[in-house]
């Protein structure tokens, strides 16, 4: 008797062994090894990842790996436990406001009782302590004895760098110049899911469940204001989420490749002193990171006069010289406005048009569209999604189609992927916003009179870098 369930059961081990057979001789080739959980993080450590067999290879380990213990593991245990995640999202921002990272850095292997950790906050250790031990079931920090915690690689990236002693003494600076991760963490699980808490009552109310108003939305009711999510980082009271949000577009670039807004696109074609429109930049991460790979481009980063301040501080730490010469240009505007830069080469967006419905989009790009040349390039930096299932019409884009992987795996790699589809529904809630498959992109940009020419979709693991460049149609 054949038995399918035994036989897929089989096909998901062998994915795994296999994957982690080409890991193993591919390191081995180069003299790598990888890295554990126990392993302290460095940019250093990350050396094996930066391979592109490797990332393709863990991609189809954590594909498989997660639909292996979908399938083996009790139904309404996967789902009872899939519908509690929102503790997970509590417990990292309780550690992260906590400063237990922070605490934990030079306690080495040994790790600190949950006493001395509790200390800095004040918090009552017995409930930090079931806190920890929640986020270490998740493979996020380590117990090495009853109630005493210590750092791991993935608890790592909470860490901001500071000493305790200066976040306490300037709590709301404690996200500035760093690597923004514990930042997203903080965004993440304060604003974004409190929103999503009232997402259901936003999504069924008969009228503003239809009408795409990113003024009227699940953030607006969790956060008892009227003003989008932009504005209300714009209050003085809000400083402090504002700062630390500035910071987690930081983190989404640090999360990918270094070098990952260069990919895709030959920046030096563009020719000598070609101007770069980075629009709604925020801190100007991309553009910093361009400036200092490709010397014959200028930038100007647009954004709210709210981060002026913080983008000027930015640019002073990590490229002075850029802003000093005026090669790179910091410049308040609202893109809902016409587009004042006429002769941009380069019109960049990144991670702006997930923020807003398809309405907004048009507007903001028919404004870039009305003041490019005929040889300004769109290059929009986002996430483009992937259906679980086959997309034919996507074989008609340059760059757009993806070969299928193997099966038993879902068409999208599930799990393995899943980043993108969370953030999707997060942008309902926090923005209005939308994550868009590449046929979206395509329609969405036609209705402002751009054509699509070609799409970058870029490594495994990489957030919100894949890219679609347009010209004016």
């Amino acid at each position: 008797m054949r038995r399918a369930g035994i036989d897929q059961l089989y096909q998901f081990s062998q994915l795994i062994s296999d994957s982690v057979k080409k890991i193993d001789a591919t390191l081995t080739d180069k003299g790598l090894d990888f890295p554990t959980l126990d392993t302290p993080f460095t940019p250093e450590s990350e050396a094996a990842r930066a391979f592109p067999e490797i990332r393709d290879a863990a991609a189809i380990i954590a594909a498989a790996s997660a639909q292996l213990t979908a399938t083996v593991y009790p139904p309404p245990m996967t789902v009872m436990n899939t519908a509690m995640l929102f503790n997970v999202s509590a417990a990292l921002n309780i550690a992260a406001e906590a400063h237990v990272a922070e605490t934990l850095r030079d306690a080495g292997p040994k790790g600190a009782s949950v006493k001395e950790l509790a200390k800095p906050s004040g918090i009552d250790p017995a409930k930090l302590s079931r806190v920890l031990r929640l986020l270490v079931t998740y493979n996020i920090f380590q117990e090495v004895a009853p109630d005493v915690f210590a750092q791991n690689r993935l608890s790592s990236f909470m860490d901001t760098g500071k000493s305790i002693e200066a976040i306490l003494a300037d709590p709301k600076a404690k996200h500035d110049n760093t690597m923004g991760m514990a930042a997203a963490i903080g965004h993440m699980s304060d604003e974004a899911m409190k929103s999503l808490s009232y997402l259901t009552e936003a999504i069924f109310d008969p009228v503003s469940g239809h009408a795409n108003n990113f003024r009227d939305i699940a953030f607006n009711r969790a956060l008892k204001t009227p003003l989008s999510v932009w504005e209300f980082f714009d209050t003085p009271e809000q400083e402090y989420r504002l700062r630390r949000f500035g910071m987690t577009m930081e983190g989404t670039k640090n999360m990918s490749p270094p070098l990952a807004i260069v990919d895709g696109m030959d920046w030096a074609a563009l020719g000598d002193n070609a101007l770069v429109v980075d629009v709604g930049g925020g801190l100007g991460a991309q553009s910093l990171t361009l400036s200092k790979n490709c010397p014959n481009l200028r930038f100007i980063v647009q954004d709210r006069e709210a981060l002026m301040e913080p983008a000027k501080k930015f640019w002073t730490t990590e490229n002075p010289e850029a802003l000093k010469s005026g090669r790179a240009l910091l410049q308040v505007h609202d893109f809902f406005g016409p587009q004042t830069v006429k002769d941009a080469d380069v019109f960049l967006m990144r991670m702006i048009m997930h923020d807003y419905p398809d309405k907004d989009c048009v507007t903001i790009l028919r404004h870039l569209r009305a003041a490019a040349t005929p040889s300004t390039q769109l290059v929009i930096v986002d996430n483009i999604m992937a259906y679980a299932c086959p997309e034919p019409a996507a074989l008609e884009i340059p760059g757009a189609a993806l070969s299928p992987p193997p099966a038993p795996l879902l068409r999208n790699l599930g799990e393995a992927n899943s980043t993108a589809y969370l953030m999707d529904v997060e942008m309902m809630a926090i923005t209005g916003g939308v994550e868009r498959t590449v046929t979206q992109f395509r329609d969405l940009l036609a209705q402002a009179g751009w054509k699509v020419t070609r799409v970058h979709h870029g490594a495994p693991f990489v957030l919100s870098h894949q890219k679609i460049i347009a010209v004016p149609a």
